[in-house]
């Protein structure tokens, strides 16, 4: 029955939906491509201008990643009659969450699945996490006050490629020699990154493009207490 209804039905609204829905996430093309397992972020960008039609598959897994119906997708300007859910108080959803316990050692262990089981936790938050691989970050110090306070925990997704990065952005960044970082992101040249604090007390670090062990935007932050 779904393969009949893709094939027979109008999509009127596909490519803007497609559009909408991306950019209501915060998501670049290229982000999306990765999420729904696209080799080549121009055969997605094709489907958003109308160039060309996803496969069934593909309708499918967008509609699952953006908690949508195949005939809201198809037929219906989601711009319009839909709200995007961003928090859903009846409903709890899990991420990964580095204990402040863990912070010290995540950049020398991050990436070893053994410590990761062991020291990676779970935490149940009541809205819905971002598309991709979310995880919070234990934030210490006033560096970044007023945006994000002492003892706050950071969410952000991670970034597969330093060339999604915008300036000006607020980034967990991972590094060799001085752990987690939350900072302002700003490409100085083509090896050097200059990461800025908000508070304006706090001088900016220099880190090499090489030192850089992960980096994940930020989504949102969790305060204390809250």
């Amino acid at each position: 029955m779904s393969i009949f209804f893709v094939h027979c039905e109008p999509m009127k609204y596909l490519h803007s939906n497609l559009k909408f829905l991306r950019e209501k996430s915060g998501y670049s093309i290229q982000e999306m491509a990765r999420v729904l397992s696209i080799k080549n972020r121009s055969t997605y960008y094709a489907w958003e201008r109308g160039d060309a039609n996803p496969n069934l598959e593909s309708i499918m897994k967008i509609a699952k990643t953006f908690d949508v119906s195949l005939e809201e997708l198809l037929k219906k300007d989601l711009s319009v009659k839909r709200k995007v859910k961003q928090s859903l108080s009846d409903s709890l959803y899990e991420i990964e969450i580095v204990p402040r316990k863990a912070a010290a050692g995540y950049s020398v262990y991050f990436d070893d699945p053994e410590w990761s089981d062991q020291h990676i936790k779970k935490m149940s938050i009541p809205f819905k996490p971002p598309i991709g691989e979310v995880r919070a970050f234990p934030i210490e110090g006033d560096s970044m006050e007023p945006t994000v306070s002492d003892g706050s925990y950071v969410v952000a997704v991670k970034l597969l490629d330093l060339n999604e990065v915008k300036d000006g952005n607020n980034y967990i960044v991972v590094t060799k020699d001085d752990g987690i970082l939350f900072k302002r992101f700003f490409k100085k040249d083509a090896n050097l990154i200059n990461l800025l604090s908000d508070n304006p007390r706090v001088p900016p670090r220099e880190i090499k493009k090489q030192d850089i062990l992960e980096i994940w935007r930020f989504y949102m932050a969790l305060e204390p207490g809250k």
